[in-house]
């Protein structure tokens, strides 16, 4: 995760400062104000050294966020080389404190050539989708414990990805969707993939 005072979003002062009033550094979390989502839209970024995640949170307050902007909020906290998810969890973790609110996670622990590796392989998933199953139309296939979604002309949304992941997912299992920045999540063909986590470490408790 880049660090949060370089930042360039506007600082939500108001929430900053009684956060600065319990002890915590401006480089551990900060909230920021996001132009282009709404007025009243709100990031929560969080980087305690002591937990096992990297967090940013958006809140546009009255809608979920869009795909697009969970691209473009990868991009804003995090370099290239690094891989965020949102985490589909298993339904006994799932919290949902504030009704329209996701989030991106990062573990911290993650090694430079582990994650290089993850980045070659989720490209080269989203290039097999592509090759065998690509058409103009909406399209669904789950196969190796991966689930593809083709939207048509338009990304599919975080509540029609929710239905998709209870339909080929048992309700205790988990699943997750990668975000590698816009220029690869922001695919002309409206493709995202969900991936089996069954072998994944995730946030002790997975707020969606």
């Amino acid at each position: 995760m880049k660090d949060l005072r370089t930042i360039q979003l506007e600082h939500n002062t108001s929430e900053e400062s009684v956060i600065r009033e319990i002890g915590i550094s401006s480089s551990q979390r900060s909230e920021f104000l996001i132009p282009g989502v709404n007025a009243t839209a709100t990031i929560s970024a969080i980087n305690f050294k002591d937990d096992d995640f990297e967090h940013v949170l958006l809140n546009p307050k009255n809608r979920l966020p869009t795909y697009e902007e969970m691209a473009n909020l990868k991009d804003i906290f995090w370099d290239q080389n690094e891989v965020t998810m949102q985490v589909h969890p298993s339904k006994s973790e799932y919290i949902n404190i504030q009704k329209y609110t996701l989030h991106l996670w990062r573990h911290r622990c993650i090694s430079a050539n582990a994650e290089r590796k993850l980045v070659e392989r989720i490209k080269q998933a989203y290039a097999d989708a592509k090759r065998k199953y690509y058409s103009h139309e909406k399209k669904v296939i789950f196969e190796n414990n991966k689930l593809i979604v083709f939207g048509g002309d338009k990304w599919p949304s975080w509540d029609e990805i929710c239905i998709l992941k209870q339909k080929y997912w048992e309700p205790e299992e988990a699943a997750v969707q990668f975000n590698l920045g816009k220029k690869i999540d922001l695919n002309p063909e409206h493709c995202i993939i969900l991936w089996d986590a069954s072998d994944m470490i995730l946030p002790k408790k997975e707020f969606v």
